[in-house]
């Protein structure tokens, strides 16, 4: 990265999120971290203004 990072600032987005409209090519069970298990809906993250 070449700016700042606050971990305070950090956002995540669900990656299964119907409104992001992505097919993922899945096979087998996902593996996601803690972070990406706790993402959000975009329609429910707080956007940065």
């Amino acid at each position: 990265m070449s700016e700042y990072w606050s971990q305070a600032d950090e956002r995540t987005i669900a990656w299964d999120d119907p409104q992001l409209g992505i097919a993922w090519p899945l096979q087998g069970a996902v593996i996601q971290s803690d972070k990406d298990r706790r993402g959000v809906s975009l329609a429910e993250a707080e956007l940065f203004p």
